[in-house]
């Protein structure tokens, strides 16, 4: 059977896409959802690491870069023996073992949660091309319709159990040892915590290596089929040490035939140029990665095409152009705050005569009021409204970690002094919900305080006390429900989400934000697995959608029968799911 041409895909591919699959992002995502795995990380990576360190920008060759000396060896030095490291090489698997499986875990929660809401095309029939991909994504099937059965996923894709991820520095534990200085003339010459250490190098190593030669041995199979290739086309690889064996193999196996790089940048080709060489390649040409994958797949996707309307980056986007003026809005509210309060000298304050940028004054009266507290609890609400005017100043000054802070601080005695009983100040702390909310959707973690706060909030019985600022109450909740999503805590986002859409509901004539309330809480019910709920709030968003119009409109009724279509696959329900599938796909 004879195939003309093999497309060699890396990451460059998804980037090209404007698919942020880099390991820069990971990072980022992987601080925000498994902080203790992003420590353990940070702890056998580095001595001391901050946040521009090199290993983030090609984590997989780094795994070798480890910090051995800082690996805690739990074995009692004093009793173990030479003859028995076995013993801490157990304990260290244990560990590594765990770190290991948590690190997958969440780098397949990264890729679902970056795929979520992607458009998706007809698979093409009677494609002949044949793919080597190094992804771990499913974009070429999403995106250019590809069948699964023409692409070799060399190191599986997040729909295998297994990925495989490493480096490819080969240990040698006698090197090891000799590098420590620890052996002389094949006998070992230093203490037992020593030989540990420099073992610990040596094993971590060996464990979190990539065995490409077992790889292509049981893998390389694939091409048995395809004996005939007249072009080899790699875009987005950067032909790296690690995976250059493969290549070697794709050489020797294709002798004949006409190879050709794509490129991000002008300086790689002399390095392409280089590893080519290295593989006994000569007979090559390079062109910008864009350019050759619009020649060869006629489209390129741009990010702006890539997701549909109501996917995060989307919906943040509109919601930005929403509340384009939130920032001034807020900073009015809270500047014309008429908070005034008798203090024991009869001295009148007024938050609302000072401007929002005068750091200083919020400084003085929050300290006068916590003086205060003891002439009365009614303080504690204006105590509570200049701690977000505080939060308004560090935020429109752009330090959100500070507003963060100042606005966690403001919820916390609202709820000391009770919800129900702030009257005359529940628009002051709509306000402030509204814009912690919107700082959780830009930044990594809540923390367990803050989540004690959310969970008291959410159990209040709100909506009848604040009919002033039920939009900013709604919107909040709704901000807050898509960040608990992006945590993947479905259960606290089904809740916000719902608050929202009842404030909704309420206001009336909200039928888009109604709608989105009610798709983002039937993704977290399939996440959850409850399908049949999911189905139901599916149904009713699009008997909402299907009376409206608009670009907006039918992105969003598109997402909900792909999501119909998920519910019905993950039931079985083979031609529900079909039909929901033609529906999606006969939207433009």
């Amino acid at each position: 059977m004879k195939r003309k041409r093999l497309f060699i895909i890396g990451n460059g591919f998804d980037l090209a896409n404007g698919i942020n699959t880099s390991y820069r992002s990971f990072y980022s995502y992987l601080k925000q959802n498994d902080y203790e795995t992003f420590n353990l990380t940070c702890a056998l990576f580095w001595d001391q690491y901050d946040e521009t360190d090199s290993l983030w920008s090609d984590f997989e060759a780094n795994l070798s870069a480890f910090n051995s000396t800082s690996f805690d060896i739990d074995v009692d030095i004093q009793t173990l023996d030479i003859e028995h490291v076995a013993v801490a090489d157990a304990k260290i698997a244990r560990v590594i073992d765990a770190w290991k499986k948590n690190l997958y875990v969440m780098f397949k929660s990264w890729i679902r949660d970056i795929f979520q809401g992607i458009v998706t095309v007809e698979p093409l029939a009677n494609n002949t091309d044949i793919f080597l991909n190094f992804n771990y994504t499913a974009t070429l099937e999403l995106l250019y319709g590809i069948p699964s059965q023409n692409i070799l996923h060399i190191h599986n894709s997040i729909e295998n159990d297994t990925l495989i991820l490493g480096h490819g520095v080969e240990f040698n534990r006698q090197k090891i040892l000799e590098f420590y200085g620890l052996i002389e003339n094949g006998k070992i010459k230093s203490s037992i915590e020593d030989y540990l250490y420099a073992y610990t190098h040596y094993y971590i190593g060996s464990l979190l290596r990539k065995d490409v030669q077992s790889i292509i041995k049981n893998k390389m199979g694939f091409f048995d089929d395809y004996s005939e290739v007249e072009e080899i086309v790699i875009l987005g690889h950067s032909l790296g040490a690690v995976d250059l064996p493969y290549f070697k193999w794709i050489a020797d196996r294709y002798t004949d035939c006409q190879w050709k790089v794509g490129y991000y940048k002008e300086n790689e080709i002399e390095n392409f140029k280089n590893s080519l060489k290295m593989i006994g390649v000569n007979n090559c040409k390079f062109e910008e990665t864009k350019k050759l994958i619009v020649n060869y797949f006629n489209k390129l996707w741009t990010k702006d095409e890539l997701y549909l309307d109501d996917c995060t980056d989307h919906i943040e986007r509109n919601l930005k152009k929403e509340n384009e003026n939130s920032d001034s809005e807020i900073q009015e509210i809270l500047r014309n705050l008429s908070l005034e309060h008798e203090t024991n000298n009869n001295e009148i304050i007024k938050l609302s005569e000072k401007p929002v940028h005068d750091e200083e004054y919020y400084l003085k009266t929050i300290s006068s009021y916590r003086r205060q507290l003891i002439i009365g609890e009614i303080i504690r609400k204006y105590l509570a409204a200049a701690l977000g005017g505080l939060g308004v100043y560090y935020q429109s000054a752009g330090n959100d970690e500070k507003a963060l802070e100042q606005y966690t601080a403001a919820l916390q005695e609202y709820i000391i002094y009770g919800l129900e009983s702030l009257e005359d100040s529940l628009n002051e702390f709509t306000v402030v919900l509204h814009n912690i909310a919107i700082i959780y959707n830009k930044h990594d973690e809540i923390t367990v305080k803050e989540l004690q706060i959310f969970d008291t909030i959410s159990s209040a019985d709100l909506l009848p006390l604040i009919p002033q600022s039920i939009n900013d109450y709604g919107g909040g909740c709704f901000l807050l429900g898509l960040a608990f999503f992006k945590r993947m805590d479905y259960k606290r986002a089904i809740i916000f989400l719902t608050i929202a859409k009842n404030a909704y509901e309420q206001i009336g004539n909200k039928p888009i934000r109604i709608a989105l309330c009610n798709l983002n809480k039937a993704k977290c019910l399939i996440n959850l697995k409850e399908y049949t709920k999911a189905e139901e709030i599916l149904l009713k968003t699009i008997s909402i959608l299907q009376n409206l119009t608009g670009t907006r409109t039918e992105g969003l009724l598109k997402e909900s029968y792909l999501c119909l279509y998920t519910v019905y696959r993950e039931q079985n329900n083979m031609e529900q799911a079909k039909l929901y599938f033609t529906k999606c796909q006969n939207i433009i």
